[in-house]
C-alpha cells in the first residue's frame, strides 16, 4: 500500500483472507489489518469500489474464523 500499487492490493487482501481461513491462531497482524479496514472511512469511499470485494472477503474470513 505504501508504494500505491493499487492493482495488487485486492489480490493481497484475497490472499490474506485465505491465510486467515487456514490459520489456527489469531495473528496480531490479522487483527491489526481488520481494525484498520474497519476504522478507516476512506476504505469505503466510492473511488475504492474496486477494493471493497477483497476487503469484504477478508472481513468475512476474520468474522467466521475469529468471531470474538
Amino acid at each position: 500500500m505504501e508504494r500505491n500499487m493499487t492493482d495488487m492490493i485486492g489480490y493481497a487482501f484475497q490472499l490474506y483472507a485465505v491465510f486467515v481461513a487456514n490459520s489456527t491462531t489469531l495473528s496480531p497482524n490479522y487483527k491489526l489489518i481488520a481494525d484498520s479496514i474497519l476504522s478507516t472511512k476512506d476504505n469505503w469511499e466510492k473511488d475504492m469500489r474496486y477494493l471493497i470485494p477483497a476487503l469484504a472477503n477478508y472481513l468475512v474470513a476474520m468474522i467466521y474464523k475469529y468471531p470474538e
